[in-house]
């Protein structure tokens, strides 16, 4: 038997593993999904009603302009026509359900869909209603990649985020019993990133012959091949009752550098005292190209840079780039990443100085060094403007995703005149390390006259 590291509680690292040998399809291995905290963008909220109204499935907030659905109880002659001027829309149980009376909202800027059964629906209700959303919230059943890279093609001017249902993970079961977990991150430098597998095994010996790894692409779950050469490794583990011990995978017998950055799975091959058969029980995790970083070149402050580089309100520890972006594009993408956190972040400042000096078009001229105008313009007027297109001094702060873990950028098209791409986005609790769930944001520039410009630029912290 190898020996394990006895983990105390300080010592509950995180880790991975790899897979098996044929290409199988997504439903083989499937993860519970999870909903996170939904921002103020994509869901208004909840703490001050007034002028509700409760009506077959229905709850409109008129001074929210604001209209939540539940389909599960909407009667099929509930006449909607009298919330027709909302601006938020939230359908709670979409599964199967035919939402194609969202045509009839047309001045509609924010959809939340819950509960949906894949995404062909959405994109058809959509398309058929010639809305033009400013951003869309779509929490999924059915969680996969296509589903997601179609909503993104689909809209790629709309700032989406794709989630991963977690409703169901809400039960006990993953709590009970021998079980374990992977470290949810895993990468360069390895000594803070390593693939550490958790064992607790409560009341009985466990014993672990084997972990396979597997990675995610495309919805199929391909063997990883990259445990020496190979997707299996035998573990031949013991472990105590009553105990919780980790198993680190060398760094030597782990190829990071022939390792796709992306979703993947470790299964491992388990039993507990007397039985004679041995499950297997998969854990996700997620391979990154490299950390999140708060270093920058002189560069990231070039081109055009509103504020010195110790801006109020940028996130700089949560930076991350395409690799696969051409020099011109990626300082596009620097800029516009500086600017988003700054101005739409989750802290924002404008100074009474600044207000009274500046106009409105002046600010907007500034903010399209990195965006399209018609995208600045809808993003500025609700924040920053009053009512005689004056700039109004701020001082606005917000938490971050507390659930984020970390992320990778994924190109989906591009050719001479447009560039489209998303962020996949680990998310996690501290408080319950078996489970992790994605989402996906999507990003898509534009060549201008003045060069590449975002009109979906989609913060993912």
């Amino acid at each position: 038997m190898k020996k394990l590291i006895i983990a105390a509680a300080a010592a509950l690292l995180l880790c991975g593993c790899e897979t098996d040998k044929d290409m199988v399809e997504t439903d083989y291995i499937e993860t519970e999904p999870t909903e996170t905290v939904i921002s103020e963008v994509y869901i208004q909220s909840e703490a001050v009603i007034s002028d509700d109204e409760a009506v077959s499935g229905i709850e409109y907030r008129a001074n929210q302009e604001h209209l939540t659905i539940d389909m599960d109880i909407l009667s099929s002659s509930e006449n909607l026509e009298e919330y027709a001027d909302i601006s938020s829309l939230r359908i709670n149980n979409v599964g199967d359900h035919d939402i194609g009376f969202i045509g009839q909202f047309q001045k509609l800027e924010h959809l939340s869909l819950f509960g949906c059964n894949g995404t062909k629906s959405c994109i058809s209700a959509l398309n058929d209603s010639e809305i033009i959303l400013r951003s869309l919230y779509v929490n999924d059943n059915s969680y996969a990649e296509t589903n997601g890279d179609a909503l993104f093609k689909s809209f790629p001017s709309t700032e989406t985020v794709y989630m991963q249902n977690s409703d169901e993970w809400n039960s006990a079961s993953h709590k009970e019993g021998f079980r374990y977990y992977a470290s949810p991150i895993v990468g360069e430098p390895y000594e803070n990133y390593p693939l550490c597998l958790n064992f607790i095994s409560p009341d009985k010996t466990g014993y672990v012959s084997e972990m396979k790894l597997f990675r995610r692409e495309n919805d199929f779950i391909l063997p990883a091949e990259i445990l020496s050469g190979s997707s299996v490794l035998p573990l031949d583990l013991e472990i105590k009752p009553g105990e919780t011990a980790a198993y680190t995978v060398p760094e030597d017998i782990l190829d990071l550098k022939n390792a796709p950055a992306g979703r993947y799975i470790a299964v491992c091959s388990m039993r507990t005292g007397d039985e004679e058969e041995y499950s297997e029980i998969k854990s996700e995790f997620f391979i990154h190209s490299r950390p999140f970083t708060n270093e920058f070149p002189d560069s990231f402050f070039e081109n055009g840079n509103i504020s010195d580089p110790n801006t109020y309100g940028t996130s700089y520890y949560l930076y991350k780039s395409p690799d696969f972006l051409d020099e011109e594009q990626l300082r596009a993408f620097d800029l516009a990443y500086r600017l988003e956190s700054i101005y739409f972040g989750t802290e924002r400042e404008i100074s009474e100085q600044y207000a009274r000096e500046h106009t409105a078009d002046e600010f907007i001229t500034d903010l399209t060094k990195a965006f399209t105008y018609d995208r600045i313009y809808e993003k500025t007027a609700k924040l920053y403007f009053d009512e005689n297109g004056n700039i109004i001094p701020c001082s606005a702060s917000g938490g971050v995703d507390i659930s984020l873990m970390d992320m990778e950028f994924f190109p989906l098209y591009s050719d001479e005149d447009e560039v489209l791409f998303k962020a996949e986005i680990l998310h996690g609790h501290e408080d319950d390390p078996y489970f992790v769930w994605f989402s996906e944001r999507n990003f898509h520039m534009i060549r201008t006259e003045d060069g590449w410009r975002f009109d979906c630029f989609n913060l993912w912290y």
